[in-house]
């Protein structure tokens, strides 16, 4: 096995476990009523704009957090706060990563225990091989992360291609939604704009994470993971290779 595949299954093992263990304290905390099927199925048809189609204001909001998330992590590079304001630029992929298949799970199940065994299965993209894909546009063959093709401006662009590949598919995939289209179909057409839409945020989960890794003497184990939590009960960072351990 190559750097490259060794460094990809690393960063979406960790990735996969991030997402299960958030997938379990969301059921616990603040966010416990996202598992109620009924409430949020219903409010899925409300369309994209409406604030109490809590699906997509959570989508929206996050979008709107990206610059916030963006700015901080670089005015933290160099300082003590660097692995906090890393941390929690990563937590957004992760979280759109999170939501858009929690939509995806809504839309293809047809009761609460249909989606909670499809929620259950955290994640329904090849996401190795996303990662992969990214990794080896940016990396040597050698694999060295210090050598990453990733810059602080490149990210920023990064950043916002996959934040208009996101929102764009989940406007499509709300009007459809409205219309009453897609629900209950395992292959519709949103379910494959949710995935693209989740490839795209896994490819910018690997730009953090190597970007990360890079200012970090290129140690991939050191790139700082957020608490699987809501942002607002955050209270620490994890490094990759505890996530790992």
């Amino acid at each position: 096995m190559n750097e490259l595949n060794t460094s990809s299954e690393r960063i979406a093992a960790a990735t996969y476990e991030w997402l299960k263990a958030e997938i379990n304290n969301s059921a616990e905390d603040r966010n416990s009523y996202l598992d109620n099927f009924d409430l949020m199925r219903s409010k899925l048809c409300l369309g994209y704009e409406d604030d109490d189609n809590w699906s997509a204001k959570k989508d929206r909001d996050h979008i709107g957090r990206l610059p916030i998330l963006y700015e901080g992590f670089v005015a933290g590079i160099g300082t003590p706060d660097a692995d906090i304001t890393a941390a929690r630029m990563l937590l957004a992929p992760l979280m759109f990563l999170s939501g858009n298949y929690r939509v995806q799970s809504y839309i293809q199940a047809k009761d609460q225990q249909s989606y909670l065994s499809r929620r259950g299965k955290v994640i329904d993209i090849d996401l190795e091989g996303a990662i992969y894909s990214r990794l080896a546009d940016i990396l040597p063959n050698d694999g060295d992360f210090t050598k990453a093709w990733i810059t602080v401006e490149g990210l920023n662009r990064r950043m916002e291609i996959a934040a208009h590949i996101g929102q764009t598919a989940m406007r499509e995939v709300h009007g459809r939604l409205q219309d009453g289209l897609d629900f209950g179909q395992p292959h519709s057409f949103s379910v494959h704009k949710l995935k693209d839409s989740q490839y795209s945020w896994a490819g910018f989960a690997a730009d953090v994470a190597s970007l990360a890794a890079k200012l970090r003497d290129g140690e991939l184990d050191a790139v700082p993971y957020p608490e699987p939590k809501s942002i607002t009960d955050q209270q620490r960072v994890i490094p990759l290779g505890e996530l790992l351990d």
